[in-house]
């Protein structure tokens, strides 16, 4: 409204009464086809088309069609770079999205190892020879995903560190209900990263002895 009323003071003068709904470019619309651009002096032609309320009289700055002309033009500019400038907040918005985002991709794999130990009363996680951690890139404490191919099970938990070079697969606390000793499982691990760098990690993935759980 507050645009709308500075046409309407340019157009009319303060003192008379405000038109409503009616933008520059529209105003300057009707000028250039009011029958008041060829007289002589615009303000003493009352045969006006802009149906002024109470027949007030309009003050028009504008001395011809091409001032008018020239307003419009001006005008419909300034809406064009109004849109161009809303079009790139958008575009760096959708970039900066797409920047931002992230995906889960496989980090690390320890495919087709033998569970030598399901110990139900110990502490919830899943024991693992550090050899077998250190070549598929996994830390203690690190959340891993256990897929065991005998019954289908998928159950998540974390490593702690086990014997050096003993082989040692044991799933402790609630997961030995999910496990049998002899069962073969997969180990897995994930990380977050951005789509872009996404393309072209590779993960760590180690293929052991399944009946020994030794490196090969």
């Amino acid at each position: 409204m507050r645009e709308n009323h500075s046409a309407q003071r340019i157009l009319f003068g303060a003192e008379d009464e405000p038109r409503k709904e009616k933008s520059w470019a529209v105003h300057a619309d009707n000028a250039c086809r009011a029958p008041l651009q060829n007289a002589t002096n615009p303000n003493d032609n009352k045969d006006n088309a802009w149906g002024k309320p109470d027949g007030a009289k309009p003050r028009l700055l504008f001395s011809s069609g091409q001032s008018c002309a020239k307003a419009a033009s001006a005008s419909t500019q300034k809406k064009e770079t109004h849109k161009a400038h809303i079009f790139q907040d958008c575009y760096r918005y959708a970039y900066f999205c797409r920047a931002m985002m992230t995906i889960q991709v496989l980090k690390s794999k320890i495919h087709r190892v033998t569970v030598t130990e399901a110990d139900l009363n110990y502490i919830g996680s899943i024991t693992l020879d550090p050899a077998l951690m250190a070549a598929a890139n996994m830390i203690e404490g690190e959340k891993v995903q256990i897929l065991n191919c005998n019954n289908g099970e998928r159950f998540e938990t974390y490593i702690i560190t086990g014997p050096a070079n003993s082989g040692v697969v044991c799933l402790n606390g609630p997961a030995a209900r999910r496990v049998a000793v002899g069962d073969i499982v997969i180990v897995c691990s994930y990380a977050s990263m951005e789509f872009e760098t996404a393309k072209t990690f590779k993960p760590w993935i180690v293929f052991p002895d399944t009946a020994t759980n030794r490196l090969l």
